[in-house]
């Protein structure tokens, strides 16, 4: 065979390979995606308080610590005479960051970072 057919079998061998590839982790990535909504989902309640806006975003956490933490936020803002929207974050939700006077965001810490 010659020389130059091998090497377009090997180059077009090597394409072929990497877009079935890339093709799998996009199928893996939203299979991935589905299950972290499940579990992270939409989540969202809302403190009822004054006419001042609170949006208290984060990401849950193995031991639920996030979980407590976020809620003694919102209640606290909530006692100030905020209406705290408290949510995960999740894909689904869109929030309009102007209507809020406070914007809190939080993640976990996992070993120390």
């Amino acid at each position: 065979m010659n020389i130059f057919i091998m090497l377009f079998i090997t180059v077009l061998t090597f394409i072929i390979g990497m877009m079935l590839i890339k093709i799998g982790l996009k199928i893996y990535r939203f299979f991935q995606m589905k299950e972290l909504d499940k579990y992270w989902g939409n989540k969202e309640y809302i403190l009822e308080g004054g006419e001042k806006k609170a949006l208290v975003l984060y990401q849950p956490s193995k031991h639920n610590t996030a979980d407590k933490l976020n809620r003694l936020l919102a209640e606290t803002l909530q006692k100030q005479g905020y209406e705290v929207t408290v949510n995960y974050l999740c894909r689904g939700e869109r929030y309009f960051l102007e209507e809020y006077e406070v914007i809190s965001l939080g993640s976990p810490v996992y070993m120390g970072n």
